[in-house]
This record gives C-alpha cells, structure tokens and sequence, in this order.
C-alpha cells in the first residue's frame, strides 16, 4: 500500500514543485530592469535610439526573460524613411542561473514581425555601419542567440536606385563573441520566390565598423544554388 502512495505523492509534488519554480521566476525577474538593459546596451552599441511601447511582462516559457510591446530603432542621422527597424514585439531571454544569484545576463533576443530597413545613400554611406567605437562591442552586452519571425526586409540604395523587398523572413543569428565570427541562416520571399541564405562572417565587430571580412555564403533560389 505504501508504494503506490508513494507514487501517487511524487505524481502530485513534481507538477507542484515545477509550478513553485515557475512562479518563483516570475517574481525575480525584474521586467524594467531587463528592459533598460537591454536598450542601454543595443544604444550605446549601434548609437541609435531604442524606443520600447506598450507592457512588459515577465514570461517563463520556452525560457525566462520578459516580452515587450512595440519597439523602435531610430535610422542613420542622414536618412529620410524612417527607423531602421520596427516589430511588433521583442522577447528577452535571461539566464536563469544568474537571475537565481541576483543578476541578470541576457542571453537571446526574439523580434516578432520586425520591419528592417538597410539602406546605402547616394555617397555610398551604409545605415548598418555604425561606427568604429560601436562596432568593437563596447554596448556592454552580450546577446549570442537572435531570431526573426515573420519579418521583412527591404534594400534601398541610392546610388543605383535599386530597391528590393524580402518577405516572410525566418532567421536565427548566432554570435557568441561580439568581437568574433557570425552565423546567420535565413529564408524569404521575394518576387513569388523562396530563398534561402546560409551565412559565416569572420568578424562580425570589423563587418559593422565597415571594413572588408571574408565570409561564407550559400544562397539558394529555387533548384538554383550559389556558394
């Protein structure tokens, strides 16, 4: 008889310890703070502004951190259509060792629906390329996994007046060091077609601060494919 009861009492405590757990998340991570955070560093990084609208709140699953409502990231001084990138909502993941102890690290970033926006203007300038200070990681954070979904990007440039849109974009970036190699592999529509690109860049730091940095690209379009 003791046994089953015995099984009967774990059967209750685990779903009962892991809701404990849940809720004892929740109530350390601090949704203003993360934010602040998060916007103070990716500010200081690339130099633009970073605007947050609407709640915050606290999430646990699939990992702990907060979501926010909608936010902004002002453009290049010299352009004239508008922030760089604007989504419906951004997911901050933390580190839940760390938050245990008091502190909160971030670990990955989640834009829902972004609009981004690269553009070069007529005397070759690039809104990406953010400047050497910014580009050598001195945003004080450390972010080495971000997504993308449901995203379009749109490039502008102003020298030769080409325009492309890509849509339905799906995209993981990885980048374990600020200063070291990048990793992107991402797919979209343009023009009726899918594409897919998988991406390896040296230095991800030299790419921003506009240098040249070699790279591996695989760019598929159809049963056409490019490396």
């Amino acid at each position: 008889m003791r046994r089953p009861l015995r099984l009967f009492g774990l059967v209750l405590f685990v779903p009962l310890a892991l809701i404990l757990l849940s809720l004892a998340v929740l109530y350390l991570i601090p949704s203003e703070r993360v934010a602040a955070i998060a916007s103070r560093g990716l500010e200081q990084a690339t130099g633009r502004g970073v605007h947050f609208t609407g709640g915050l709140r606290p999430v646990v699953w699939p990992r702990p951190g907060i979501r926010t409502g909608a936010v902004e990231v002002d453009n290049a001084p010299w352009s004239v259509e508008g922030p760089m990138i604007m989504a419906d909502g951004v997911m901050v993941g933390v580190r839940l060792w760390p938050l245990l102890s008091g502190r909160v690290e971030l670990s990955r970033l989640e834009l829902d629906r972004p609009r981004v926006l690269l553009e070069r203007d007529a005397e070759g300038r690039a809104n990406w390329q953010f400047g050497e200070g910014q580009a050598q990681g001195q945003g004080g954070i450390r972010i080495a996994q971000a997504s993308v979904r449901d995203g379009t990007l749109t490039y502008i440039d102003r020298r030769t007046g080409f325009r492309r849109v890509l849509a339905e974009v799906e995209a993981d970036m990885s980048l374990p060091d600020p200063a070291g190699a990048l990793g992107l592999r991402a797919t979209g529509v343009t023009s009726g077609r899918k594409v897919g690109l998988k991406l390896s860049a040296g230095s991800f730091a030299d790419f921003t601060g506009g240098a040249a940095v070699p790279m591996d690209i695989a760019l598929e379009s159809g049963a056409n494919r490019v490396d």
